[in-house]
């Protein structure tokens, strides 16, 4: 008697672990819409005497009874990265686009996800950029860039050591169409210096200066027939052969204002009998 109601337990057992692993369908074998097409879930009816369970195809309108408790699951979701048009996505497949992740309805090609609806769903929206991070520390200073070059307005400077006693020599700079040379030369027994300043065509000039101790003055309102050119005898050595001296001026285009200033210094000294230097140095500057 214990053996036949041992085998009729393992019997029923057996029964029972068929219908629940073989997941009876609503009585049936049908296996249509199982998993729905839609959502991809399973239906099934739990009895709640018994645990017997069924799948049903709630698709087509299948219900569970009064008796028996109803729940749903899905198949797990498959992840198949970056979204491509070039790939045959199935249902519950997962994809990433533009920093969110949708998850498939249907089967699709080619269909990309943030437009296309009744293919795709949204399962995580991309978040919102976050807030600027704090300020880094300051870097290191760069290397200085190399000087620009002058500006219309800057100024024509040279120091140029002239010729010696018994020589000749000059230093010549330009600025705005106006050339300005200083000129030494020497005639015995003494060396003389000479300011020129010329351009294309007519100007006025006006200065003046100091040679050694004597100031003096000058002025070209007279050059109305085209002179283009005016020369300053600025200074001539002493007995010693010694000599110095300044001369400003400024100058216009005739009929206009003056245009351009300009200053030269200068200097003569004796290092030997017979043989000495002359250096000038100073500016040509436009004034607009």
């Amino acid at each position: 008697m214990k053996q036949l109601l041992a085998r009729r337990r393992g019997l029923t057992g057996f029964v029972a672990g068929v219908a629940v692993s073989m997941l009876v369908f609503g009585g049936g074998v049908a296996v249509a819409n199982i998993p729905s097409s839609t959502t991809s879930t399973y239906t099934a009816c739990v009895n709640k005497t018994t645990g017997a369970t069924r799948v049903i195809d709630a698709q087509r309108g299948k219900t569970c009874t009064t008796s028996e408790q109803t729940i749903h699951w899905a198949k797990g979701y498959r992840y198949r990265n970056a979204w491509s048009s070039t790939v045959t996505y199935a249902t519950q497949d997962v994809v990433t686009v533009g920093g969110s992740s949708y998850v498939a309805k249907t089967s699709s090609l080619n269909k990309p996800p943030a437009s296309s609806a009744t293919a795709w769903g949204l399962l995580a929206a991309r978040g919102a950029t976050g807030p600027a991070g704090p300020t880094g520390p300051a870097g290191q200073d760069g290397q200085d860039g190399a000087p620009g070059p002058a500006g219309p307005n800057s100024p024509s400077f040279f120091v140029n050591p002239l010729g010696g006693f018994g020589q000749t020599g000059s230093a010549t700079t330009t600025v705005n169409g106006y050339t300005l040379t200083v000129s030494c030369s020497y005639t015995a027994p003494t060396t003389s210096i000479t300011i020129t300043l010329s351009r294309a065509d007519q100007f006025n000039i006006a200065g003046g200066g100091v040679k050694g101790a004597t100031a003096f003055s000058f002025e070209g309102d007279g050059f109305k027939g085209g002179a283009s050119s005016y020369t300053v005898v600025a200074a001539t050595s002493d007995s010693s052969g010694e000599g110095s001296g300044q001369v400003n001026f400024v100058a216009g285009h005739y009929g206009t204002v003056p245009n351009i200033i300009g200053h030269v210094g200068y200097g003569m000294h004796l290092t030997t009998p017979g043989l000495g230097v002359c250096p000038a140095f100073g500016s040509l500057q436009p004034t607009q």
